[in-house]
């Protein structure tokens, strides 16, 4: 499942797999248009930066998930800059496993 409120900003990148522009491999993707938001962040005067394959980071603590796939001649990349996230509301709207797993999603 996948959380979203509005202390979260989301971004969808949608291109032409066959664009010169477009890298080949998905590890790649990443590289090049994650640079953008960690630019973004990087400017608001938060010290993040990539971490391989998909994140993004600051002070070790993941503040960007990403997604990436190819859907017919598209390749799209989705993901979001969380600003401020609500762990308890989350854990009480998604279904998890058991009380042991919510405890630690809580924690983090």
């Amino acid at each position: 499942g996948v959380y979203l409120d509005d202390g979260q900003m989301f971004y969808q990148l949608i291109g032409r797999q066959d664009s010169p522009t477009t890298p080949k491999r998905i590890d790649d993707y990443y590289v090049k248009f994650l640079e953008a938001p960690v630019k973004a962040y990087q400017n608001l005067g938060i010290p993040a930066e990539f971490k391989p394959v998909n994140d993004i980071i600051a002070g070790g603590k993941k503040i960007s998930g990403n997604g990436a796939g190819d859907i017919g001649d598209a390749r799209i990349l989705v993901g979001n800059m969380i600003f401020d996230f609500n762990f308890d509301m989350m854990v009480k709207v998604l279904k998890v496993p058991d009380e042991k797993f919510r405890d630690k999603i809580a924690q983090s």
